[in-house]
């Protein structure tokens, strides 16, 4: 029975709300994936992982890949005391990748080196300019230098430093296709080696190419193959240092420039182009150089640039509830309201890409009802002190992204209430402010029944004067107008009356008998019966 009394007491104390017919909404979560800008895979963006930066998927990619069988192709050999220890020198060059960027006229060149073979490394390349192979390109195995007859000469400079090198060179102007490439390089992009101070800083160049060096095999004489440096040419480069990300990559700036230059036409696709490279130190002894000859190569068209489509433009309401009115000045609260449309659904808005005057919203509602269509809608809080708005009336423009990437724009107009600050200024002491009336202190309740009773006494003796007046001008009327008074006024003007007490009149009824009527009290304040005149009561006349 207890417990049936304890519902009851509920029910009758928390009333259940009535239920809503329609049914509410419900909302799936939907999974959001980071989609990556299309622009993105039209050039390619340096880790030091050649294969990756340069695979296959990057529009416009060109391999320049040495046949094994052409005798002008080398690897660095290794001599046998060592040659179990290196396995793979980190001067050897598989390929030359090559893409060309239109969009930013830049040709991105990375050098495809092999595995390095080593135990615990096998699935990882070679660092570039690491000559034992041993993951570090700046040290030397300690037991290759017991083993080597000149151990002085065996140096690994870091960062292809001292007599390390590692270059490109370019045939802007191959020839007719199907002849054999000849005649002097155009173009030599990479790090030069320093055959006179081996502690000189070096650094990634573009340059003409050194027509005094020997053009079949660049590189490998003893005066460099750099001629005239080109910085106008001269872009970024990565060299790695790590196994996992060892590569060496390099850009050619404003590459149809250079190629009208050195070729006397504009750059049109498809064209035909030779490219070879070469690597090596001079202080690596017992490993040789690799080289590969000069390459031809066709440049494709590169790929249209995809079409940006416009941003969505959602309804948006700021601030509704206050009539479109917002404060950027104190810590308040703007409510933005995004609502939904057919081709546009909140719930593919990434909360954290929102936007408001540069300020993140501190709050998300997630997918909701705000108005009455189908579509769910979504309200976001911002703080007013992130907002960065200026005064007075203006569109208020929301930006952010769907989880496609899509970026959206919309705008609502506000009133950015202007709040002035006026500096502190000494005005002498605050005067206290009086108690309301029904909360007076006893001293002003004194004074105010003194008053009282002063008022109350001067209207006393004022009509104590008024009395006398009128008795007196009663007195000394003659007799002879005597009867042309009425009688009951002339009673009333002979009678004696108390100095504090209020003039009543009285009329005889009909019957003989008088009755004093409270409402014939004259007012002493507005009443002037000082002239002996007739005068008539407005209630008894």
């Amino acid at each position: 029975m207890s417990v049936i009394w304890n519902v009851m007491g509920f029910a009758a104390t928390r009333p259940l709300p009535r239920r809503d017919r329609r049914g509410r909404p419900r909302f799936r979560v939907r999974p959001m994936a980071e989609s990556l800008d299309p622009r993105v895979v039209l050039s390619v963006t340096f880790t030091g992982n050649v294969l990756n930066d340069f695979n296959d998927t990057v529009p416009g990619l060109v391999v320049a890949r040495p046949q094994p069988d052409d005798p002008r192709y080398s690897i660095p050999l290794i001599e046998e005391p060592i040659r179990d220890i290196v396995r793979v020198s980190g001067f050897q060059l598989d390929a030359i990748r090559l893409v060309y960027d239109a969009q930013r006229d830049i040709l991105q060149v990375g050098f495809e080196q092999p595995l390095s073979q080593q135990e615990g490394r096998e699935n990882q390349r070679v660092i570039a300019g690491d000559a034992d192979n041993n993951g570090n390109g700046g040290t030397v195995n300690p037991i290759i230098r017991t083993i080597v007859d000149d151990p002085d000469n065996f140096i690994d400079f870091p960062s292809l430093g001292g007599t390390e090198t590692m270059l490109a060179f370019f045939h802007l102007d191959p020839g007719p296709p199907g002849q054999p490439i000849s005649g002097t390089p155009d173009i030599v992009a990479g790090i030069d080696a320093i055959r006179s101070d081996p502690e000189a800083l070096k650094s990634f160049q573009v340059a003409e190419f050194n027509t005094a060096t020997d053009p079949t095999r660049p590189g490998s004489g003893s005066s460099s193959p750099f001629g005239r440096f080109l910085p106008q040419h001269t872009g970024a480069s990565l060299l790695g240092v790590t196994p996992e990300a060892g590569g060496f990559e390099f850009n050619i700036n404003r590459f149809s420039e250079l190629y009208q230059n050195v070729t006397g036409r504009p750059l049109q696709f498809p064209v035909d182009i030779a490219v070879g490279g070469f690597a090596g130190s001079a202080n690596d002894g017992g490993i040789s150089e690799a080289f590969i000859p000069p390459i031809r190569v066709t440049l494709p068209a590169p790929p249209p640039p995809p079409v940006e489509c416009p941003p969505q433009s959602p309804p948006v309401l700021i601030n509704p509830h206050q009539q479109q009115h917002i404060n950027t000045f104190h810590d308040t609260r703007i409510r933005v309201y995004i609502f939904g449309t057919f081709g546009f659904d909140t719930r593919r808005i990434v909360p954290e890409s929102v936007r408001l005057g540069g300020a993140a919203p501190v709050f998300d509602s997630g997918p909701r009802r705000v108005n009455a269509d189908q579509y769910p809608d979504r309200l976001f809080v911002f703080n007013g002190l992130d907002v960065d708005l200026p005064r007075g009336p203006q569109d208020a423009v929301v930006t952010g992204l769907l989880d496609d990437g899509t970026p959206f724009v919309a705008a609502a107009r506000v009133y950015n209430q202007p709040i002035f600050f006026t500096p502190p200024q000494n005005r002498g002491p605050v005067p206290l402010r009086p108690l309301p009336p029904n909360r007076r202190d006893p001293l002003s309740m004194l004074l105010s029944n003194q008053s009282r009773a002063l008022n109350q006494s001067a209207r006393g003796d004022r009509l104590t004067q008024l009395i006398q007046q009128r008795r007196e001008a009663v007195t000394n009327v003659p007799r002879r107008t005597l009867p042309n008074l009425n009688p009951s006024r002339a009673r009333l003007a002979a009678q004696s009356l108390a100095p504090a007490s209020p003039l009543i009149l009285s009329r005889r009824l009909p019957g003989g008998d008088s009755m004093t009527n409270p409402r014939h009290v004259l007012n002493p304040v507005i009443s002037d019966i000082a002239t002996p005149t007739r005068q008539e009561c407005s209630v008894c006349s």
